[in-house]
């Protein structure tokens, strides 16, 4: 459940549906800058403790930092998370797109600093707008602290099924750029979602 200017009184209906269902409220706080990196007068750690705070005391069953334009550099993201992990009782899911390159290595950070879910995707429909992808992470993460346990060529072979359908969804991709990556997001602080659906509606 998320308000794209964190405004928590719109969860309200939300969550009391989700509780009277008996199901898993995840807040959400979406992520955002007015600085290039975190901080500033507005979107500080403060900002963000003080709001997870008031997420879980209206319920929620775990908080997600939703940064939505792969904005959240690896410093940030290590500070972010710790500073949560020190303030909440409940999960902390670090969600973040691909868009500016930096989600894999803000993801690591996360994970040093007790993250405890990240948010990925197979790789044929990773990267780009999308979230990184869940094998490079898998393997990185092998043997190490956050071992995932998954099973890396059961994931090879669900790519290989993935990708004989991918091809029907090529006509959405961003091609009108060479890079996988989109640096002007650093500036622009579009959302992935809200990016690929204006370049669809810009070719038709």
């Amino acid at each position: 459940v998320f308000d794209a200017v964190n405004d928590e009184r719109n969860f309200e209906t939300a969550f009391k549906v989700i509780k009277d269902c008996g199901k898993h409220i995840q807040g959400t706080l979406c992520y955002s800058l007015t600085e290039s990196k975190l901080g500033g007068p507005i979107y500080n750690i403060d900002y963000y403790v003080s709001k997870a705070r008031v997420i879980q005391g209206m319920g929620a069953d775990s908080l997600c930092i939703k940064d939505m334009a792969g904005l959240i550099a690896p410093d940030d993201a290590y500070k972010l998370v710790t500073a949560l992990k020190g303030a909440l009782k409940i999960p902390v899911d670090l969600h973040s797109h691909f868009t500016s390159g930096m989600a894999c290595m803000s993801y690591l950070k996360a994970i040093e600093a007790g993250v405890d879910i990240i948010d990925t995707c197979v790789a044929p429909f990773a990267l780009r707008t999308a979230h990184p992808a869940v094998e490079p992470i898998v393997v990185a993460l092998s043997g190490a602290p956050g071992d995932t346990g998954m099973d890396l060529e059961l994931l090879l072979k669900i790519d290989e099924y993935f990708e004989s359908i991918a091809p029907k969804y090529r006509e959405f991709l961003d091609d009108t750029k060479m890079a996988v990556i989109d640096t002007r997001v650093l500036r622009h602080h579009i959302p992935g979602g809200m990016f690929t659906n204006m370049v669809a509606q810009l070719k038709e």
